[in-house]
């Protein structure tokens, strides 16, 4: 096995630009309050550009009014970035069984304007139109990988209290890219699902509860080893979407998301089947 140890903080801080949580927006007494709603990935497909996320993220949030962005920074920074939810459009593909077997996977597009604003803001989005055939083909960039999830924790909330920088109350939100174990793959009505298990048991950091992962990207990243016979990055790519998460058993949960065959062949076929022109 390669040491991957090394690789982690680097390819978390990088696929921090690709990720992204959502905030529920409220007003209780005269003062606004901010509630973590979940995780997703800023993707492209083709012309269209939009939030890769979990079906039942978005069915969470309001069709109109203003939805908070919590950007995934390296350095801790007060952030006051919204979308209006009435310029956006969204796809959800969703089941009707066991919430475990899915489909549970969506899609919010984001207008022009939206998509400029967070390009200006160092936040970039992953190609998924790129990738499509290399990934459906099975052609991988080298036989050594690992795999994790980029998402919002939610019980990593802090309140922060306030006064700072002239503001009243700041609450503070915590990412996690989490390098996980693929236990399984199998298919459920023509999507596949990828058990990811997490042991808290090798890391006592590690947060009891991944309810903020759901919408989060699992990313597979590819490595190889240098000619100084240490591993290297050379790719890393959306391998599929976290929407489930099982109860805690000796320290472990295992986190259901859809593979690579939901997002490359089945989301994107009705991302081209709504909007056609593009």
């Amino acid at each position: 096995m390669t040491d991957i140890t090394s690789l982690i903080p680097g390819v978390g801080s990088q696929l921090a630009d690709f990720s992204i949580g959502f905030a529920k927006l409220s007003t209780i007494a005269g003062r606004e309050h901010v509630h973590p709603a979940r995780s997703g990935a800023l993707v492209s497909v083709g012309s269209i550009h939009g939030i890769l996320t979990a079906a039942h993220v978005l069915e969470e949030l309001p069709d109109s009014g203003e939805v908070g962005l919590i950007r995934f920074i390296r350095e801790p920074k007060i952030q006051a970035q919204t979308i209006d939810m009435s310029l956006t459009e969204r796809l959800t593909i969703r089941g009707s069984g066991e919430a475990a077997d899915g489909p549970d996977i969506g899609f919010l597009r984001l207008a022009s304007t939206q998509v400029a604003t967070l390009n200006a803001t160092t936040n970039i989005f992953f190609n998924l139109s790129r990738r499509q055939d290399s990934v459906l083909e099975n052609r991988h960039p080298s036989t050594e990988y690992f795999e994790g999830i980029s998402g919002i924790i939610a019980e990593w909330t802090i309140n922060r209290g306030g006064a700072e920088a002239g503001f009243r109350h700041l609450l503070g939100f915590r990412g996690l890219f989490g390098v996980g174990c693929v236990a399984g793959v199998h298919d459920h009505d023509g999507y596949d699902l990828v058990s990811f298990e997490t042991d808290r048991n090798e890391n006592q950091n590690a947060p009891t509860d991944y309810g903020g992962w759901s919408g989060g990207a699992l990313w597979r990243v590819y490595i190889t080893q240098g000619t100084d016979g240490q591993p290297t990055v050379i790719e890393r790519r959306i391998f599929g979407v976290a929407f489930h998460q099982s109860a805690l058993v000796e320290g472990k949960r295992t986190i259901t998301c859809h593979g690579p065959k939901s997002v490359y062949k089945n989301l994107l076929a009705e991302i081209a089947r709504k909007w056609p022109s593009t």
